[in-house]
């Protein structure tokens, strides 16, 4: 499974009963408009985005270590003249959600809010790392 599938899960579970609603769609464009710009108090959950690094490498390679990161961005986007009395219930859902992803060594997520016009942006940007070796 994908981290975007665990999370599209978990964090469905917990706005149930918002005025949030989670789709499954990717975060893609309607013209030169985002989904979730046009869809308010839908969330978007992007693909995974996997990056790998050389961590320790030895000589015989029988023990190479690497780490790898994937990031994984969630959007919702919510009139900012009349923002749902549910929003910072919805953040604190999407934050926590990063902590249902086990089995790695660290699980973060940032909270970016854009307001353009009448429109707060809230991107999560969710940052799971592990380590293994080959």
């Amino acid at each position: 499974m994908s981290y975007r599938t665990d999370l599209l899960s978990d964090i469905t579970t917990k706005v149930a009963g918002t005025s949030f609603r989670v789709s499954t769609e990717l975060p893609w464009q309607s013209g030169d408009v985002p989904l979730y710009v046009k869809n308010k108090k839908n969330i978007y959950i992007d693909q995974d985005q996997t990056d790998v690094t050389d961590m320790i490498l030895t000589i015989s390679h029988d023990c190479d270590i690497y780490q790898r990161d994937t990031v994984v961005e969630a959007y919702v986007a919510v009139d900012a003249k009349n923002e749902p009395s549910d929003t910072d219930s919805m953040v604190e859902s999407l934050i926590s959600a990063k902590d249902s992803i086990t089995g790695n060594i660290k699980n973060l997520c940032e909270v970016q809010t854009e307001i353009t016009g009448d429109v707060n942006v809230y991107t999560f940007t969710y940052t799971f790392t592990k380590l293994y070796n080959v």
